[in-house]
């Protein structure tokens, strides 16, 4: 039997996902104790959104902050710390920002213009 590149990958995707469907069943006594187990299939490179770069720093990162804006199932655009925009020039968002919400130092979710705008 000749071993092509797509038969390889073929056979490789299989036995991960028959041992990750294995490994992935949990026991009896763990099922029914109310506990949750997490696991990830690498270790997080950093914490810090601003220099991870991985896959998995990423995967993390939408369970523990929240963004501007969410993707429902067909990818439009849906609010989430931002309740509403517009686009006032080509260049210029308006966002208006969830009341309510704090960081978890306790300070209020605000935000200033930038560039800030003139009053005149």
């Amino acid at each position: 039997m000749e071993m092509t590149r797509r038969k390889l990958l073929q056979m490789a995707m299989g036995a991960g996902v028959a041992s990750g469907a294995l490994a992935a069943r949990p026991s009896r006594a763990r099922a029914s104790s109310g506990e949750l187990v997490v696991a990830m299939s690498s270790d997080l490179g950093h914490l810090d959104p601003r220099v991870e770069a991985g896959v998995p720093g990423w995967a993390m990162f939408q369970h523990i902050f929240d963004g501007f804006v969410w993707r429902n199932e067909r990818t439009d655009p849906i609010p989430c710390l931002v309740t509403k925009w517009e686009q006032v020039s080509p260049t210029t968002l308006r966002w208006t920002l969830r009341r309510g919400v704090k960081f978890h130092n306790g300070e209020d979710f605000t935000a200033v213009s930038f560039p800030p705008e003139s009053n005149t």
